[in-house]
């Protein structure tokens, strides 16, 4: 009986885009007063990508879980920067 193939391992572009979308959200709080909002959409995106690439190296599909895993950081601690600054700015001031 032939053997059937395995699934090809592959995903570093889901990964690698996972942490460039955390550095992008990550370097939007640097702007000043308009950082906190551009940083939102970046940030979703790195956590939504790191999940998914996670969930994909459980069941073994693809290689590189680090770069996702680190950009799913960065992305959550831009999130949670972005929405304490817009916290911040609006009970303030």
């Amino acid at each position: 009986m032939p053997e059937t193939p395995e699934m090809p391992r592959s995903g570093a572009d889901v990964s690698s885009c996972a942490l460039i979308f955390g550095l992008a959200a990550a370097i939007c709080l640097l702007i000043p007063v308009i950082g906190e909002g551009l940083a939102v959409l970046p940030a979703l995106t790195a956590l939504v990508l790191g999940f998914l690439t996670v969930r994909r190296h459980e069941t073994d599909r693809t290689v590189r879980v680090w770069p996702a895993m680190i950009g799913a950081v960065l992305g959550a601690v831009a999130l949670f920067v972005g929405v304490a600054m817009f916290l911040m700015t609006d009970l303030v001031g």
